[in-house]
């Protein structure tokens, strides 16, 4: 996938790239809000610090569901929407996030997304694995050996 698209990239108010990050997470998983308390203490950092922003020159702007969507939003259209325009996936993997149906249609869909705007294809055994949630594995098992689980 890269380095982003140079046609999709932004500049902030200041004139500094802005970089889109999705943070996909499973909420079961979040309790304590522990992960997006790393995501917003380090990308406060990025963003403040001006030896970095020196460094880079990007400011990141962030999409999480508890923060980007408000109460009434079609959060399914919301989240494509969100995905579709990231630069980049933050994704916390944990056993949780694999089986859930959401967590894997988020990962999925920014692959998908980002491999249509990829002009170079590489070879199929350097892409990353597709997540298949609880509910496809079923499907996914009947699809691939023809075997009907029950």
């Amino acid at each position: 996938m890269g380095k982003p698209s140079a046609a999709n990239l932004k500049q902030d108010s200041e004139g500094h790239t802005l970089l889109r990050i999705f943070v996909s997470y499973r909420r079961a998983d979040n309790t304590f809000n522990h992960m997006l308390d790393i995501v917003d203490r380090t990308l406060d950092m990025l963003n403040t610090s001006k030896d970095m922003l020196a460094l880079t020159d990007y400011r990141i702007d962030k999409f999480t569901d508890i923060v980007s969507i408000d109460y009434g939003q079609r959060w399914e259209q919301k989240m494509n929407e969100a995905l579709e325009g990231s630069d980049i996936l933050l994704a916390f993997i944990t056993p949780g996030y694999i089986e859930s149906k959401n967590c894997c249609h988020e990962y999925n869909h920014f692959l998908e997304n980002a491999e249509g705007e990829n002009d170079e294809k590489t070879d199929k055994d350097d892409r990353p694995r597709r997540c298949i949630g609880t509910a496809d594995k079923k499907l996914d098992h009947q699809v691939r050996f023809g075997v009907r689980m029950t």
